[in-house]
Parts: C-alpha cells; structure tokens; sequence
C-alpha cells in the first residue's frame, strides 16, 4: 500500500502519515526501507536518457537541533545570508544526479561534486554505450560526447526548453517530486 501510494500516486510523505494515521516519523522509516531495498537492484538505462543535477537543502537548521549540533561540531544553517550560486557538498547543499529513462526507469545518484569527471562516471556507469543522453548546456556534461553516448542538450539560459526531441522535463518533475 505504502509503495503504491508513494510511487505510483506521489503522494508526500506527510500526507501518507495523514492517509494511515501513522506517524510521520513511521512513515519516513517505512519509506526509507522501502527506497533502500529498491535501491538494492541496479538500472542500467538505455535508448533515450535524460539526465539533470538538482541541489537538495540537507543537514540541520534553527535552534531547536541545537543539541545535535553542536555534536557535529558544526554552526547550524541560517536563512539569512545564503550562498550564492550552486551548492556544495560541504555547505549542506549536495548535488544529486538524476537520470530518467525514456522508456522506463530512474535514478537518483548523490554525488560530492558536479565536475566534469564524476557526470561521466555517473553517467557511464548506468548507461548503455551508444545511448542518446539529452541534458541542459551545464559544462560538466559536454564531456558525454567524447564517449560512445549521442550527447543532445537544451540551453535554458537562452530560453530553450525543447529541440526537437531533445528536453529535460521528466527529470525537472522527479526534482519537484524529490524536493
């Protein structure tokens, strides 16, 4: 029930522990049982790929984790003064690579950089040789072509969503479903 309603009908978590009357907190140890026994299996796409980064806001905020951490040895993060630009690793930001098959499928690959050779990695290591991969005009993915992979992107700076067959748009819905 619980697989159903959250992968199938993307239902929140929050609104699945509404839905059961269980706790949130049973309810995101039910879910993250359920994401590390599917992660178990590995994805090897291939055909059409679509491949995006998204940057996720992790670790402990505010006053009240101010136990935890101060365990961590570690400042807590603040609203006021963000960072600039993209995230890091190291500044409670991590990277995570998301890759959707077009005929099926997906992946979610947590990395501590977004440089050009862990994209590859990425990449290379769940997708078939001779793979179409479409992406947007980020640097660290314009190495795909050098490899065996019919590299196609979007450049969303100059207002290109879609070219042709080329667009990104299931792995831009996984992102607002993951944040």
């Amino acid at each position: 029930m619980l697989m159903l309603l959250f992968l199938g009908l993307h239902n929140s978590g929050l609104g699945l522990s509404w839905l059961l009357d269980r706790s949130p907190m049973t309810v995101f140890k039910a879910l993250r049982k359920l994401m590390l026994r599917l992660k178990d299996g590995k994805v090897e796409f291939r055909g059409v790929v679509e491949v995006d980064e998204l940057y996720v806001n992790a670790g402990l905020n505010g006053r009240n984790n101010s136990v935890r951490i101060k365990h961590l040895c570690r400042e807590p993060r603040r609203r006021a003064f963000r960072r600039r630009g993209r995230g890091s690793w190291i500044h409670d930001k991590p990277a995570v690579f998301i890759l959707v098959g077009r005929g099926g499928g997906g992946d979610y690959a947590p990395s501590s950089n977004v440089e050009a050779e862990a994209a590859i990695k990425i990449v290379g290591r769940r997708t078939l040789k001779n793979s179409t991969i479409y992406t947007d005009s980020f640097k660290s993915y314009l190495g795909l072509s050098r490899l065996s992979f019919i590299h196609e992107y979007v450049n969303h700076s100059e207002g290109e969503w879609v070219k042709g067959e080329c667009h990104i748009n299931n792995c831009e819905n996984r992102a607002s479903i993951l944040r």
